[in-house]
């Protein structure tokens, strides 16, 4: 016979939730606070100083964090909805590489010729556009028709925004010291995808758990 358990509505309050994330914020401050009193710092926060090496720190940021959220989710979606193998779902953002192989050193070159600004200007828009076209995925999935057009039009964007994008961020910093800010603005865009693709997971389990309230065992 069935016997309904109930199961407590964890949500956001669950400390399995929240706790990394503090843990991350409290160990993030600490490093800024031992980077700026030491004498030898990993991380020389007066490279911040400089309006366009933050900035174009901050939009490195964004565009990678939405980029890693963006690959997390198709191939989520490739394997579990249209039923595709993993390495057919990692062949299927393929045309993103290419783009960026054939594209970003003259997307570089254009960039130093007209200056970046347009190109990181262009480049998100169409990263969004190709975002927004994944939209037209239906339950008859089409590989041809409904995820290679996002792809060609994300990989145009992306490959439209990284080299004009890191040229800015050098750009802004002496020579002497390009070596490390190319280091700071390098670990910013692999920290961005590391801090978004857990907290859509989180969100996902939380959202999971607070509809699940009972479960039927025999």
């Amino acid at each position: 016979m069935f016997a309904l358990i109930e199961q407590p509505n964890l949500g956001w309050a669950s400390p399995a939730i929240w706790m990394p994330g503090l843990i991350g914020v409290v160990l993030f401050i600490t490093f800024l606070v031992r980077q700026r009193h030491s004498t030898a710092p990993l991380m020389p926060l007066s490279l911040f100083q400089s309006r366009n090496f933050a900035w174009g720190n901050l939009a490195t940021l964004f565009i990678y964090a939405a980029l890693s959220l963006n690959g997390f989710v198709i191939g989520v979606y490739l394997q579990e909805g249209a039923g595709l193998s993993a390495t057919a779902a990692g062949l299927a953002s393929l045309p993103i590489t290419i783009l960026m192989i054939l594209l970003s050193s003259r997307a570089g070159s254009w960039a130093g010729r007209l200056g970046p600004r347009l190109f990181m200007t262009i480049g998100p828009l169409l990263m969004a556009a190709g975002a927004l076209l994944l939209l037209t995925v239906s339950n008859e999935f089409s590989y041809w028709w409904q995820v290679l057009p996002a792809m060609i039009v994300l990989g145009l964007g992306l490959a439209l925004t990284v080299a004009p994008l890191t040229s800015a961020v050098l750009g802004a910093i002496d020579e002497s010291r390009s070596g490390i800010a190319s280091a700071v603005n390098n670990a910013i865009s692999r920290v961005a995808g590391l801090i978004v693709s857990p907290c859509c997971r989180q969100s996902s389990e939380a959202r999971s758990i607070s509809t699940a309230s009972t479960v039927r065992h025999w």
